[in-house]
């Protein structure tokens, strides 16, 4: 990973505005759990490309790792209402909903995560916050 960080770097280096040499960085930064570098070069990628979907999903994924929650909510949100069909925004909305303990927003975009993609994965979220919430 080290020679594609180095040359991913150096085409940023040769062009600041490479999205794709950007975006590579960050996510070996993410690998790395170098969440700073990671959220700046995600940053950087979405100063050129606001609309890019992967990235913003990764950046708050970044956040949502560092448990500062509300941004990623923030980002989950932008996300969704770019791509309303994006699944992983549903779930990770769930999921920081989850870790603040609001069992109800976690239940919602769980649930709709679900209707968009019904696999065991999200049934099971939708079950753990059933029991948590003394549905069974």
């Amino acid at each position: 990973m080290f020679v594609a960080k180095q040359e991913f770097y150096k085409a940023v280096i040769n062009n600041p505005q490479h999205i794709k040499a950007l975006d590579n960085l960050a996510y070996i930064y993410l690998l790395e759990n170098n969440l700073d570098s990671a959220i700046k070069y995600y940053n950087q990628v979405l100063l050129y490309s606001k609309n890019n979907i992967n990235s913003m999903n990764n950046l708050a994924v970044c956040f949502l790792t560092q448990k500062n929650y509300d941004e990623a909510i923030k980002i989950f949100f932008n996300v969704i209402e770019i791509d309303p069909q994006n699944v992983d925004g549903y779930n990770n909305l769930g999921v920081c909903y989850y870790y603040k303990g609001d069992w109800e927003n976690a239940y919602r975009y769980f649930e709709k995560a679900y209707i968009l993609q019904p696999i065991e994965k999200y049934k099971q979220n939708l079950e753990m916050i059933d029991n948590i919430r003394g549905k069974k």
